[in-house]
């Protein structure tokens, strides 16, 4: 029969296979179970031999249950391939296989394996028969063997701060023993500042990870073959900026200080005229759009400017719908010294009132010194049916976050002798150490500062005193202090 591999729920799917055997042996007893039965896996064959000692009682034929798993390594295709990696997912099938017949003298079974790359979960099971009944089924394991590899190493980080995402990369691990069909691939776990923990699987040695929701990411990396994995690599992504939202612009209860709007009407719904506008919100219930109907003629504007300019900026979101078949355009405009466009689009560009609404993204890292204002101009097209929104608009920010220095501890130091003042280091910081002498009435700030994530002090030849120190880290701007417990 030949090998088949047959898609499993992740349930073993049970194939009987009976081994038929003519035989004239007549048993007074029904036969007890077979004894040391085991499974030794031949490499070079890709095959399992199976062995056993038969029963004492006469034997006409044996029945031979098995699975051999197999995992498959399936890459997920996506738009985020390269940038985050290939994720991959994990598939299992199971092999069977069917021996020939033999006779109860023999007792060893060559069961192939097949090619490709199985798991180590494969389980087998035999049940004598004779002319009394059946014996005892004896169960064993289908063990291939395979050495996890080692943790992969050089395992390391940077943060891009116009998006805030953290950009891992490692070197891949050293194999000892492995089948030549083995595929390696990397179980990544992500642990957050507020313990929760999810997991995914890669083949390439680089994934990204967003840190805008969290203060910090403690990423794990363990290699693997089949099920086989190593301790993991661990290192821990640490956020010293955040995203912020400059201006309120989701509509929902109207139109914000933060703007100047001049044409432009908050609305839920659908807009007034038949055959244009938004049937719904992109998100919530309010958006606001420029009436085309009452009055307005072509090439009418409607301006939504905001208030202040925004030097810190670095990325406009917006999203927008424009059904109607005498659609205007819409334009964004940044103003240095004058108004510049940085994006339009004209006519209609949506099926109908409840098609999806688009998102755009802008790019404002080239105005930083300039200080902008931006506004959305509206211009009407040549009929009523041109009510174009806007909604979930977002300018965004990255502002320093204070980052809270962990792992304190002041302990003496034999060489080099004195007190050494260690912690856990934030990448991208240097460090200001205090030194207190008086349980911290008064402080020396200018002490120690520098990069590293330890401090050696020397100067303790007073042993009669008690030392205290406070550690803080700094970029563009400096943490609160972190005291270490007292050290003599």
């Amino acid at each position: 029969m030949p090998m088949q591999f047959l898609p499993s729920p992740r349930l073993p799917v049970i194939f009987l296979i009976p081994l038929l055997v003519s035989s004239l042996v007549k048993a007074d007893s029904v036969p007890s179970a077979v004894q040391n039965a085991q499974a030794v896996f031949d490499e070079a064959n890709s095959k399992f031999v199976v062995t056993w000692d038969p029963p004492p009682e006469g034997v006409t034929e044996y029945y031979l249950t098995y699975y051999i798993e197999k995992m498959e390594i399936i890459t997920v295709s996506g738009d985020n391939q390269g940038l985050y990696g290939y994720e991959v997912e994990r598939d299992y099938y199971y092999n069977y296989d069917e021996s020939d017949s033999f006779p109860p003298s023999v007792t060893q079974i060559i069961m192939s394996a097949g090619s490709g790359g199985y798991g180590s979960e494969g389980r087998a099971s035999i049940r004598p028969i004779n002319n009394q009944g059946s014996g005892p089924t004896t169960s064993f394991d289908l063990v291939r063997p395979v050495d996890a590899p080692s943790p992969p190493s050089n395992l390391t980080y940077e943060i891009r701060e116009d998006d805030l995402v953290a950009y891992f990369s490692w070197s891949a691990p050293s194999i000892s023993y492995a089948p030549a069909s083995a595929e390696l691939y990397y179980k990544v776990t992500y642990v957050t500042d507020t313990g929760v923990s999810r997991s995914k699987y890669y083949t390439s040695n680089f994934a990204a990870l967003d840190l805008s929701d969290n203060q910090y990411w403690d990423y794990h990396v363990s290699a693997c073959i089949y099920d086989f994995c190593s301790a993991p690599s661990t290192i821990r992504a640490q956020l010293t900026t955040q995203l912020v939202d400059l201006v309120d612009g989701d509509f929902e209860s109207g139109i914000s200080a933060d703007w100047i709007a001049t044409g432009w009407q908050q609305r839920s719904g659908q807009t007034p005229s038949f055959g244009t506008g938004p049937g719904r919100a992109a998100s919530g219930s309010s958006y606001v759009y420029f009436e085309t109907s009452g009055g307005v003629s072509t090439g009418d504007e409607a301006i939504l400017e905001t208030v202040s300019d925004f030097k810190e900026s670095n990325k406009l979101y917006f999203s927008y719908h424009m059904y109607g078949s005498t659609m205007g355009s819409l334009y964004v405009e940044i103003y240095e010294d004058s108004w510049n466009t940085v994006w339009s689009v004209t006519g209609q560009q949506h099926a109908g009132i409840y098609s999806a609404w688009t998102d755009v993204e802008i790019d404002l890292s080239g105005y930083e010194e300039s200080d902008p204002r931006i506004r959305f101009r509206g211009v009407d097209g040549n009929g009523y049916r041109g009510d174009m929104a806007i909604d979930n608009i977002r300018i965004t920010a990255a502002v320093e976050v204070a980052v809270a220095i962990t792992g304190l501890n002041a302990e003496y130091s034999p060489h080099p002798h004195g007190l050494k003042i260690s912690w856990d280091e934030i990448s991208g910081h240097l460090y200001e150490v205090a030194r207190s002498t008086d349980a911290g009435v008064t402080w020396d700030y200018s002490y120690h500062s520098g990069y590293g994530e330890q401090f050696i002090d020397s100067d303790i030849d007073d042993t009669s005193l008690t030392y205290y120190y406070r550690v803080r880290a700094c970029s563009s701007s400096c943490t609160s202090w972190t005291s270490s417990p007292a050290a003599q």
